[in-house]
């Protein structure tokens, strides 16, 4: 998250919010997953969660056991690549990301760091608030908070992100599965940051889970987020980033990028700041 020189935690208020933002429908309603996808509402969108017999943007293509990427690109739009004992993955060039589909490629030609698309916003940083209980080298109270020289002007392409209050956010926010994370981060463990501005939609993971699988110490102030797997994942130079979750037509901060055992590595989970623990302190520091 270094493309800009700064980010805001602001709470919301409904006035704050753009109209196209509340008049947003839930996009679940018409049940467009099939063959038994479970749908994750988004802005204007929809992702299906596919069995993994199916594939496609409304999980409506069933996968051929045989598929391989000699055969048709694997039905890849870009490229594609065979692994053992596993169907065909297919994966996107630089400035591309992968659809919900699992097979097309979405242009990422928006938010990049290496052009002047006249929407963006610079401050300079006048405060740097850590929190009291972090001690450098750690991983734990991972979180601090920057205050700004001049104020951000809200636009459609500027808003702020939710600060929720501490109950909902334990019992309401925590209980839907697939939240957001963003960023300029590294694309593949090791490998260069991102020129534009990424989105993955990651699961949350119990705690029990998450240190048996992956071996890991989460204290009550973190909590884990991603897949088995390791192709989805954030990774270096996302920390610090927003795990935003969607509730209805709102995006609530639910979660900070904070740490992990390499990124998108298989049998891994990625390590999230649990904001809930810290909205007395955010809100005190704020006033």
């Amino acid at each position: 998250m270094v493309s800009r020189q700064c980010v805001a935690l602001l709470l919301c208020f409904p006035l704050l919010v753009p109209p196209s933002l509340e008049t947003d429908p839930n996009q679940c309603d018409s049940s467009p997953c099939q063959n038994g996808g479970s749908c994750d509402d988004q802005f204007q969108d929809y992702v299906c969660r596919c069995p993994p017999e199916y594939e496609g943007k409304s999980c409506e293509t069933a996968v051929a056991e045989n598929l391989k990427c000699i055969y048709d690109n694997g039905g890849c739009e870009q490229y594609c690549a065979d692994k053992q004992s596993e169907k065909r993955v297919c994966f996107c060039a630089e400035g591309y990301a992968l659809a919900s589909d699992g097979v097309s490629c979405i242009p990422q030609g928006e938010y990049s760091i290496k052009v002047a698309e006249k929407t963006e916003q610079e401050s300079g940083v006048s405060k740097i608030i850590r929190h009291e209980e972090y001690t450098n080298g750690q991983v734990n109270h991972d979180i601090a908070l920057l205050k700004l020289e001049t104020p951000v002007n809200l636009t459609d392409f500027v808003v702020p992100i939710c600060l929720p209050e501490k109950r909902f956010a334990v019992y309401e926010l925590s209980s839907i599965k697939f939240s957001t994370v963003s960023g300029w981060g590294r694309l593949l463990d090791g490998g260069a940051t991102s020129t534009f501005l990424m989105r993955v939609d990651l699961p949350r993971v119990k705690t029990q889970e998450c240190e048996k699988q992956a071996n890991l110490n989460i204290t009550e102030n973190m909590f884990c987020a991603g897949d088995l797997t390791g192709k989805k994942d954030s990774c270096k130079g996302d920390s610090g980033g927003p795990h935003a979750t969607k509730y209805k037509n709102t995006w609530f901060l639910t979660g900070i990028v904070s740490w992990g055992k390499g990124c998108a590595v298989e049998g891994r989970y990625g390590v999230y700041t649990r904001v809930s623990r810290y909205i007395n302190w955010l809100k005190r520091h704020m006033e």
